[in-house]
């Protein structure tokens, strides 16, 4: 379940929710260890649901989008008959991932993509070196803000989701080292996958 339900709905476009258990879904990936044999039956158990979905739904291609959804939707759709898009959005080596998990990835997209989608050629070359590149998309809202105008105080921004691995902590150490400089730093994002703590601590 998820804010994209409005926007299909809006759209009149047809939709089924498969719900991996919340303390799974929302379990990071720097935490699996503490709940392991916990987040290995529940996705199992969601694999296998999730197979039969889409057993149901007959489908030509199915597209998995984000570092979760590509490992249980390989799994569910191993000797399945339909075609499988991988879309790659993280740098699978370390330090983001262990070199172990990094291999088992790469074998795992080798294994049961069809294709495989990254958002630049740094994740390309991490994941499949043949992928093709496709940077995300920007609302053309975004382009639509006034152009910068000349000013004695020194503006930065960083956008992206909150999370510890992208840094705001550090965005906010580096401003703090800014001397005898007015500054406005502007932070751009939210928090997801339970870590609304970060973001208060951010805050």
């Amino acid at each position: 379940e998820g804010d994209i339900e409005s926007d299909l709905d809006c759209n009149s476009i047809s939709y089924g929710v498969v719900t991996l258990p919340e303390r799974t879904r929302n379990r990071r990936k720097d935490a699996l260890a503490s709940g392991f044999v916990i987040s290995l039956r529940d996705s199992v158990v969601f694999v296998i649901r999730l197979r039969r979905h889409l057993r149901s739904l007959r489908p030509a291609v199915v597209h998995t989008n984000s570092l979760k959804s590509f490992v249980l939707g390989s799994l569910a759709s191993v000797a399945a008959p339909w075609r499988v898009v991988s879309h790659v959005r993280d740098v699978w080596s370390p330090p983001y991932l262990s070199e172990r998990t990094s291999q088992l990835l790469r074998l795992l997209v080798r294994l049961r993509s069809d294709a495989v989608i990254a958002n630049s050629s740094v994740t390309a070359r991490a994941s499949l070196p043949s992928a093709v590149v496709i940077p995300s998309p920007v609302d053309p809202s975004m382009s639509t803000v006034p152009a910068p105008t000349p000013s004695t105080i020194f503006r930065v921004a960083i956008v992206g989701r909150l999370a510890p691995w992208k840094g705001q902590d550090l965005f906010l150490d580096a401003l703090d080292l800014l001397e005898d400089i007015a500054y406005e730093g502007v932070i751009v994002g939210d928090a997801l996958f339970g870590e609304s703590t970060y973001r208060a601590n951010l805050e």
